[in-house]
């Protein structure tokens, strides 16, 4: 898309990637995606401009700033965020005018040199810094984890505008720039929260901390790097609201666990019994999935919302069966960090799930509590009372860290 005009001073220099189908290897982008960047001139003609665009939308990006300016006449890049799809194309204008001076955090700084590789005229900002370009004046607000760790977000004070970097965005490319132009609203608000729920809620505490600097600013726009700008106070309100209520951690008065199995023959399940009789009578939160017949969604929501996690699987060819993997893999490691954790299965020959499993929730960095149950074949009676007295020992240690 061309430069356009937002106000007499600010200007639109993104691009579209209407025929993106999936970002960053796990998202659907139904809609496609914009890359959005935006150029600011001062009273003495200062060419700002807040962050870049994907690499192989480089010479369109560059296009668009030529009609407001020549290249070598921008004077300062603020650089939110150094993920690649803001910051592939600004090597490009670096080599092309050395001279600009880049603002960002310290770790946008350390990433930049990494990604451009060659050195560039740095300057750190610091959280609430305000920067002054002639009658423009910016101030920073250092907001890590929303959604990496470099980010800030820019507020251009004169205007009340915040460029929020991905805080407040969605993947949604239209022919509408502003959310008030927008006429399918439904894909936006399908889009927001999709968004919101795929980046930003393994952040809640990051992003609540977002909201509560964001909100002491008086902003009248939000100008995300993805989809729609925000160009009402009112939507700006209506984001920000919605962000509150999905940011929320819900206080639990008790323990909650949740066992994840599968059975080829049911002795599995034997053991997943000897823990559902004691765990039920200790005042916790108990849930459970049978991976043959559940929800992989509904499962990962309840993991992820779980003070621990058990995960059993028989043996098959010396390891676990696939379908626990695929819930292990589909874990957010930001997600179920700290979370108390064993597995328990049933084996015929070798028995190697157990501890598979077990090395799998290391990684995702949970705290694994024991070496895990295994039972050979179908549990006698003895060995499902050794399965609940392991059950009690692993509730114990889940109980006796719970924290209202």
């Amino acid at each position: 898309m061309a430069a356009t005009k937002l106000h007499d001073n600010v200007y639109s220099i993104g691009v579209k990637d209407p025929n993106l189908r999936v970002f960053d290897i796990v998202m659907k982008t139904t809609h496609g995606t914009t890359y959005n960047s935006f150029l600011i001139k001062t009273s003495n003609n200062k060419t700002i401009i807040i962050d870049g665009v994907k690499d192989g939308f480089t010479k369109e990006w560059l296009d668009n700033i030529s009609e407001i300016t020549p290249i070598d006449k921008v004077d300062v890049l603020i650089v939110n965020h150094t993920e690649p799809d803001h910051s592939g194309s600004l090597e490009e204008l670096l080599k092309l005018n050395p001279n600009v001076e880049v603002y960002g955090s310290f770790l946008a700084m350390a990433n930049l040199e990494n990604i451009v590789n060659m050195q560039f005229k740095k300057n750190v900002v610091k959280d609430q810094e305000v920067a002054k370009f002639d009658d423009v004046t910016l101030k920073f607000l250092i907001v890590p984890n929303v959604h990496w760790p470099d980010t800030i977000i820019t507020f251009y004070e004169e205007r009340g505008i915040a460029f929020t970097c991905d805080f407040l965005g969605e993947h949604l490319c239209s022919d509408a720039l502003l959310l008030s132009e927008l006429k399918a609203k439904e894909n936006y608000d399908y889009a927001f929260q999709y968004y919101y729920d795929s980046i930003m809620s393994p952040f809640k505490r990051e992003t609540r901390e977002a909201l509560r600097k964001f909100t002491e600013l008086n902003v009248n726009q939000a100008f995300p790097s993805h989809g729609p700008l925000i160009d009402q106070p009112s939507d700006v309100l209506k984001a920000v609201r919605k962000y509150s209520t999905w940011a929320i951690t819900k206080r639990r008065i008790r323990p909650k666990i949740t066992i994840v199995y599968v059975s080829s023959y049911g002795y599995t399940e034997k053991i997943v019994e000897a823990f559902k009789n004691y765990i039920n009578r200790q005042n916790v939160d108990l849930f459970v999935y049978d991976m043959q017949i559940s929800r992989l969604n509904d499962v990962l929501d309840d993991i992820e919302n779980s003070d621990a996690f058990i995960v059993g699987s028989p043996t098959f060819v010396g390891d676990a069966l696939k379908v626990m993997y695929d819930v292990l893999n589909s874990l957010n490691p930001f997600m179920v960090q700290g979370k108390y954790m064993t597995a328990f299965g049933s084996y015929g020959w070798s028995g190697e799930a157990v501890g598979n499993l077990l090395v799998r929730a290391k990684q995702l960095r949970m705290k694994v509590v024991d070496e895990g149950l295994k039972i050979r074949l179908k549990p006698n009676e003895t060995e499902l009372e050794k399965a609940t007295e392991f059950i009690k020992e692993f509730v114990k240690v889940v109980k006796d860290n719970f924290h209202i």
